[in-house]
This record gives C-alpha cells, structure tokens and sequence, in this order.
C-alpha cells in the first residue's frame, strides 16, 4: 500500500500477526499443555484427543497503538469451551500490555471455531489456549 507522505511515496507494510494455538489438557487453566495427538485411555478402542481449533480468525494489527513498539509481544487467550464447540467464555490470561492488542487477541479468540475435546469418543467441555504474537513493522 503506498501513500503520500510530504510530496514522496512512502511505501506502507501491513504485517499480519501470527496466530499459535494451544489446547490444555483439562478444565483447570494451570495445568501443563496437552502434548498434540490422541491418547489411549484405559478401555484401548476409543482415545481422548484434545480441543483444537477448526478455523483460526487472524487478529487486526492495532497499528495505531502500537507504532511506538520496537519488539514483538504476545497475547494469550483463554477460550472455554463447551462439549458443542461452542465458546462460553474467553478472556486474556496473559495481557500483552497494550489494550488494543488484547482487544484484538480476544475478539479473534472468539470469531475463531473449534472442536472440543473428547474422553471416551464422548465430546466434553475443556479450555483452549489462543496465542497472538505482533511483530512490530519493519522500520521505513
């Protein structure tokens, strides 16, 4: 994207943010993460996979808020979720610091869909972790 800037064509990058997503592997939000794949439970025929997410919303880079940012930052998101898929509710577990990419975080926390987490083939509720990293733009 080019604009004008003093009579000279400035050359703007927009720099999408990154999206890691995680999935705990219970109910409880300080328990270790859940290592990726399914698992055997104790019947043998059925594992117990973790919550995952089926399509990730990218989150808006707030560069109007952070223009003064030199590195990257990060913002975590917990989504609970129900046995449905469904979000009940999400918050910031780890602020970045700056509200605007949190805001940005959470609102991609929730545009985003999933698939919840399963014990004994059944669907059950379960909380996943949404991460948002922001790379500041590169310098002109």
């Amino acid at each position: 994207m080019e604009r004008q800037a003093r009579g000279e064509r400035v050359r703007e990058s927009r720099q999408m943010p990154t999206v890691a997503l995680l999935a705990f592997s219970s109910l409880v939000a300080s328990t270790a993460l859940a290592s990726p794949g399914p698992h055997a439970t104790s019947s043998g025929n059925c594992a117990e996979t973790q919550a995952a997410i089926l399509k990730a919303a990218q989150p808006v880079y707030p560069s109007a808020a952070m223009r003064f940012v030199q590195s990257p930052i990060s913002v975590q998101v917990i989504v609970y979720l129900d046995a449905g898929g469904s979000i009940k509710t999400a918050s910031v577990a780890q602020s970045s610091g700056y509200a605007d990419a949190d805001a940005s975080a959470l609102k991609a926390a929730t545009a985003s869909t999933y698939k919840p987490r399963t014990v004994d083939c059944k669907p059950v509720d379960g909380l996943y972790l949404f991460k948002a990293d922001f790379a500041p733009p590169a310098p002109r």
